[in-house]
């Protein structure tokens, strides 16, 4: 059996992962996979700083003119996604009969491709203003008019994404939640320290200015912001930056573009982890950090509150970032054996997202396509 998966690559984000995730799944259960990539420096420096290495035939097909063109403002992500889903489906047309599935993991809707894995309905915009009406407009009349299809099968990564993907496009969904390297990620056991730490894409959506307040009302603790970031976003930095400085948060700090491992050293040092204002669809790092032992704090809306954090305590969940501080302190004042029940019950829930469970069900998932 042939596969052909499609992706496009520029940040280096969960949807990333989970698209080498899902070939190596592939690989171990005997398919055969070809990727087909924008670019393969981008997918090369993605499985570096993944630590996810490609071991299958990759197909470069690059992008539209004007993706390129609006990858200079920094915005229009899920546009130039489906620009560029649009370019690899006109290059691997001809070649369709060598290909016995199609994968799709990038537009985020259910496309022409056999399979689809949505993140996120490439409809829905968390952003607010007419402009963003305007966008989500043209959004949607090129994704219907050029995009979409009839899948045989349509993934979400969440139980939260799994209800807008039908609330939006009248489709039955299987959830599959993305693995997470339990092992790798293992907590050891060494003492935590007086350490946060802050794991997502520097981008304009994430609202990470928001976390400089917070960090001012907990000086006593270490705050890092670990990011990966791309040129195109590099004033979301200087903002942050500017906004850190603004508020004397001089305890959090920023460091981009960390490797896997030096990741695992700062979450196993961490006792919290703290996720921005943004309803996150699943939260791979927030997944991450809970099996290296962090307390995790987070938004209480989105995919990795309801399927990831709300089945352990509610009180770990904020509808506004200036409660965080105060949630912090809550769970400081209750001792070392509250503490400690939290971090168990989270190594227990992030268990059962181990990447064996992801592989396992993806074939099983597949099996039942085939019948």
């Amino acid at each position: 059996m042939k596969t052909c998966i499609i992706h496009y690559f520029d940040v280096c984000g969960g949807g990333e992962k989970l698209c080498l995730d899902i070939v190596r799944a592939l690989i171990e259960l005997g398919i055969d996979v070809e990727l087909v990539v924008n670019s393969v420096d981008a997918l090369n420096k993605c499985s570096s700083l993944l630590g996810t290495p490609i071991s299958c035939s990759v197909r470069e097909v690059g992008e539209p003119l004007a993706s390129k063109l609006l990858r200079f403002t920094g915005r229009f992500v899920r546009l130039r996604r489906l620009m560029f889903s649009r370019r690899a489906y006109d290059a691997i047309e001809p070649l369709r009969e060598e290909f016995d599935l199609f994968v799709d993991t990038t537009s985020n809707m259910p496309s022409k491709a056999d399979v689809v894995y949505i993140h996120h309905p490439v409809r829905i915009s968390t952003m607010k203003g007419y402009m963003n009406i305007i966008y989500n407009s043209l959004v949607k009349l090129y994704a219907e008019r050029r995009l979409i299809g009839r899948p045989k099968l349509v993934l979400a990564n969440s139980t939260w994404t799994a209800k807008l993907v039908k609330e939006v496009y009248n489709v039955d969904v299987e959830v599959l939640h993305p693995p997470v390297d339990v092992n790798f990620f293992a907590y050891d056991g060494r003492r935590k320290e007086k350490l946060i730490v802050t794991v997502s894409r520097i981008t304009p959506e994430k609202n990470l200015h928001l976390l400089a307040n917070a960090a001012s009302k907990l000086k006593d603790f270490e705050w890092l912001l670990i990011g990966s970031i791309t040129k195109e976003f590099r004033r979301v930095l200087e903002r942050l930056r500017r906004k850190i400085e603004e508020s004397e948060a001089t305890n959090l700090k920023i460091i981009t573009n960390v490797s896997k491992s030096d990741l695992r050293e700062y979450l196993l040092r961490a006792t919290y982890y703290v996720h921005p204002p943004f309803p996150e669809h699943f939260g791979i790092s927030i997944a991450e950090a809970m099996a290296a032992g962090c307390i995790p704090i987070v938004y209480a809306d989105g995919g990795a509150w309801e399927d990831l954090v709300k089945p352990i305590d509610l009180s770990l969940g904020y509808m506004r970032i200036e409660d965080v501080p105060s949630i912090v302190r809550s769970i400081e004042a209750r001792g070392r054996d509250y503490k400690a029940y939290i971090m168990k019950k989270a190594l227990e829930r992030v268990s059962t997202l181990s990447y064996k469970v992801f592989r396992d069900r993806l074939g099983m998932l597949l099996n039942l396509m085939r019948r």
